[in-house]
């Protein structure tokens, strides 16, 4: 896997300024990419970007972030600030152009929201980095993985391995329709997807453009070939079923990844008491659990766990309508193994 990119640039510097101007408002092309990418690790309520010119030669960039002012200060510290910095990097033109950045977190209150706090780091750009972004650009990616024999999820990126559940359907879309393969009785080889291209990748670039929530999914499966809830459209869904896909890791754990998607997407706060985890296999998952109760009266329950793997994450997303169900789902996620130097996974053999 290639080294994070963040390792590169954490030398944090503090510069006193001479003569300096302040260009604002404006200054990058693509500055409501670089604020959507931004909100994705550190939600803020207002974001300015600017360029601060020193001696007519120096230009810094500046990310000033408003934060809640709730936020504890330790957890606005140099990581955070790293983070703020990747998901942007990638989409600055000309970075060569600046010397430094600067990201600095900056909190308001009371009636004449006069700054109570700021919090910077400043980070220069240097040769290395330049390069290291270059290489970061061109190669960043990360193994699909693939369906092998016995019905097996591989990632050799990941080193795991996943059963499939025997008696599930696989629903493969082959010349514009679906067909499903009966999973453990139909013979794998005739899966389009299975050990065609074990080496087939994703880029952590398309990863990063995936919207808060979203998920690279890779397979998904389900027990029925029929939609078994009739009715409205909004009524109709394969169930239960699981899907499984990848997300790049944009945050230091998983309970703050869960967090931030219930933050971003539905502006609600996740109590921490709400994730848990879930001892998969050799793998121990962080998830939350929720009930949907949709217009026919009926409640479908989802199960999302997620476990981080270097620089992207394994992504399980269970719907089910039962408890029996959702042991079914479990009991083959226990077979799940962590398999370093597996020559299956590089080679088939």
């Amino acid at each position: 896997m290639t080294k994070p990119l963040t390792a590169s640039f954490l030398i944090l510097a503090f510069v006193s300024c001479t003569f300096t101007t302040t260009r604002q408002g404006h200054a990058f092309v693509n500055e409501t990419l670089m604020e959507n990418q931004i909100q994705t690790v550190q939600p803020a309520k207002n974001i300015e970007m600017g360029v601060q010119i020193t001696n007519g030669r120096d230009s810094m960039i500046i990310i000033n972030l408003e934060v809640d002012s709730k936020i504890p200060d330790d957890s606005l510290n140099e990581f955070r600030a790293k983070q703020v910095l990747g998901s942007i990097i990638t989409t600055i033109s000309d970075l060569q152009a600046y010397s430094s950045c600067k990201i600095i977190f900056s909190k308001k209150s009371g009636s004449s929201v006069s700054i109570t706090k700021s919090i910077f780091y400043q980070y220069p750009i240097t040769p290395a980095l330049l390069t290291n972004l270059k290489n970061y650009k061109d190669s960043t990616k990360t193994t699909e993985g693939y369906i092998y024999k016995g019905w097996v999820y591989n990632n050799g990126d990941l080193e795991l391995s996943m059963p499939l559940i025997n008696g599930w359907f696989y629903p493969s879309e082959e010349m514009g329709s679906v067909v499903f393969y009966t999973i453990g009785s139909d013979d794998v080889n005739q899966l389009p997807q299975y050990y065609t291209d074990p080496e087939k990748k994703v880029s952590f670039k398309a990863l990063y453009a995936l919207s808060p929530g979203e998920t690279h999914t890779i397979f998904h499966i389900c027990k029925y070939k029929e939609k078994i809830l009739a009715g409205k459209a909004i009524d109709s869904i394969f169930c239960p079923a699981m899907e499984v896909g990848l997300v790049i890791n944009r945050f230091a754990s998983e309970d703050e990844y869960m967090k931030a998607v219930e933050q971003i997407v539905l502006s609600k706060e996740l109590p921490a008491n709400r994730i848990h985890s879930f001892p998969l296999g050799d793998i121990v998952f962080r998830g939350i659990q929720k009930g949907i109760v949709l217009k026919s009266g009926k409640t479908i329950h989802q199960l999302w766990m997620m476990k981080q793997f270097r620089r992207v994450s394994l992504v399980i997303n269970m719907i089910y309508l039962n408890d029996k169900e959702l042991e079914e789902m479990m009991q083959t996620l226990n077979k799940i193994k962590i398999t370093p130097n597996s020559v299956d996974l590089i080679s088939g053999r």
